[in-house]
């Protein structure tokens, strides 16, 4: 893996996210708005591709029944960074379970959805 800076386009990134996991969105009804975004940014690509993967997936996957997903991702510049907010209509995280998710292995709820309990810990990781 490279750890090098590159340019990435923001949009085109999502984008591909999106693609890959079009099956998920789909068969969810997913919707995702991508507002105003920069254009471009340096970082490391596929790290941040795999963070929004993460993202993506979880807020589709811990949805509320009844309710399709609605996930929205925007972007702030804070002086001298840029600040992703990816939000969803979907379950939630108890705050007492703030300092657990971000733990391999350990999930906020048993509420019957896939996963390891690894997404999250991968995204604090790539952070």
């Amino acid at each position: 893996m490279s750890s090098a800076l590159e340019r990435i386009d923001c949009k085109e990134l999502i984008e591909s996210v999106k693609e890959d996991l079009q099956s998920l969105i789909d068969s969810n009804e997913a919707e995702i708005i991508i507002e105003e975004l920069p254009h471009t940014i340096s970082g490391y690509k596929l790290k941040l591709r795999q963070l929004f993967q993460n993202l993506l997936s979880n807020a589709v996957k811990f949805r509320k029944l009844d309710v399709a997903p609605k996930i929205t991702i925007s972007c702030s510049l804070k002086s001298i960074y840029y600040e992703f907010l990816v939000s969803d209509n979907g379950i939630g995280i108890d705050r007492s379970q703030f300092d657990k998710i971000f733990l391999v292995f350990r999930r906020a709820t048993n509420s019957g959805h896939e996963g390891q309990g690894i997404g999250l810990a991968n995204c604090k990781k790539n952070c």
